[in-house]
């Protein structure tokens, strides 16, 4: 007998209690909590076991390949990763690319003040001067690799094979740059979720202002393009 996954699942998110209240709100909320939490302690529960498991996989190929990980999002490297993704999602979607281009730009600029109000010490292998929450590898891994997540479907068209293998690849770079993190000692695992957070909420709010602004000024014919697109 066939099942409706599609189907299961709107069931199941219909009997949630928080069915009712906007997603962006809710990861909102998830951010202060954590923030808040990292701000009120140098650790949370799991940062220190989860830290001395990772040091327990002391390996030259391993570092290397943690150091890969994290190496496209790095603040002095994002820059020419980004724009060429920016470009790609301009070129078929202006008013995402623009947003993003926005919340990337606010981002890079906030997180460091963030950082210095949260006041949140690195693991004891890192300068205890530099401020740890939230991680600002996983802050800008979510920009990049999320934005393609969910432009995908609209960058490699009528493809659902290769847009399902597409997002499993970028949800795996995600986790693969918070892994690195904690691997190599930078961050708490609590920073890396809080990075997370971050940038799932700054990406959210980007992609809610594109579509909110193509819905209300978008031209007839662009806007029905847009919609056989997103049907195709």
């Amino acid at each position: 007998m066939a099942i409706n996954v599609a189907g299961a699942s709107r069931r199941l998110v219909e009997r949630t209690p928080f069915r009712h209240y906007d997603p962006i709100i809710l990861v909102a909320a998830a951010v202060a909590g954590l923030s808040l939490a990292a701000a009120s302690y140098s650790t949370l529960p799991g940062d220190l076991a989860i830290t001395r498991f990772m040091d327990r996989f002391d390996h030259p190929w391993l570092e290397f390949m943690m150091r890969a990980a994290s190496w496209p999002v790095h603040k002095k490297r994002f820059l020419f990763v980004f724009i060429p993704v920016l470009a790609l999602i301009f070129y078929r979607h202006r008013s995402h690319a623009v947003s993003l281009a926005m919340v990337a730009v606010a981002g890079v600029y906030l997180l460091p003040i963030i950082k210095e109000l949260i006041g949140r010490v690195r693991p004891a292998s890192t300068s205890p001067l530099q401020d740890g929450f939230p991680s600002g590898h996983c802050f800008l891994a979510v920009l990049l690799f999320g934005s393609l997540f969910y432009m995908a479907d609209r960058l490699i068209g009528p493809r659902p094979r290769l847009v399902v293998l597409f997002r499993w690849a970028m949800v795996l770079a995600i986790l693969a740059v918070g892994v690195s993190r904690v691997y190599l000692g930078h961050h708490w695992t609590s920073d890396v979720i809080g990075g997370y957070l971050w940038g799932l909420l700054f990406l959210m709010i980007a992609f809610r202002f594109a579509n909110t602004f193509n819905s209300h000024f978008a031209k007839p014919d662009t806007a029905g393009r847009s919609e056989r697109e997103l049907s195709s």
